[in-house]
């Protein structure tokens, strides 16, 4: 049953993906949904070449969600197919992708490493970033799994739940971690609009 949860999870990322939508319902959007969209493709430079290896890496996530995704974290589902994408990408692609990243998860990156330890971070701010990360993640989908048909009423419960948790991490941080969380993100890149 839990093997059957976990690769619906998963299946819903990379459809997610595959459709340009650039963000996960919930959790975190990864690199790898990132790396569909046009707009990220071009922002990084994304050779012909690096793009097929890429397609071909999606390709095989969608014959067999499981094989590619490793240890699943169902806050951040694509965080092993991640890895692998960005290792066909040059260092300077990876620093902007990285970016992106950032933008595109806002405050809810800071539940991962990659993001709350340049941050600075202690460990006691990253658990509770955790535990808000977490429970945003379950009232998203509690909201998702009860919206029946109404979905402009569900994309309003959704952003009124994002908001809740972003002002709560925000509380969480020194003005000087939102300064350099600022830098760290880059020069904006034009995302969809239903990017966090």
């Amino acid at each position: 049953m839990r093997k059957l949860a976990i690769t619906s999870a998963l299946t819903l990322a990379v459809v997610v993906a595959c459709h340009g939508q650039g963000k996960n319902p919930y959790g975190i959007t990864g690199k790898m949904m990132l790396l569909q969209l046009p707009e990220v493709k071009k922002e990084i430079k994304l050779t012909k070449d690096e793009d097929k290896q890429i397609q071909e890496l999606m390709k095989q996530v969608q014959a067999d969600p499981m094989s590619m995704a490793g240890s699943i974290d169902l806050h951040y589902m694509t965080k092993g197919i991640d890895a692998k994408a960005v290792q066909i990408l040059q260092d300077d692609q990876k620093s902007r992708l990285e970016e992106i990243w950032y933008q595109a998860n806002g405050l809810f990156a800071l539940s991962e490493d990659e993001a709350a330890v340049p941050l600075g971070l202690s460990q006691e701010v990253r658990t509770k970033i955790g535990e808000i990360s977490t429970d945003h993640d379950k009232k998203s989908m509690d909201l998702m799994m009860n919206a029946r048909s109404n979905m402009h009423g569900l994309q309003k419960a959704l952003d009124a739940n994002d908001k809740q948790a972003i002002d709560a991490i925000t509380a969480l941080l020194t003005p000087q971690q939102i300064e350099k969380w600022k830098t760290m993100q880059g020069k904006p890149c034009k995302l969809p609009k239903n990017g966090r």
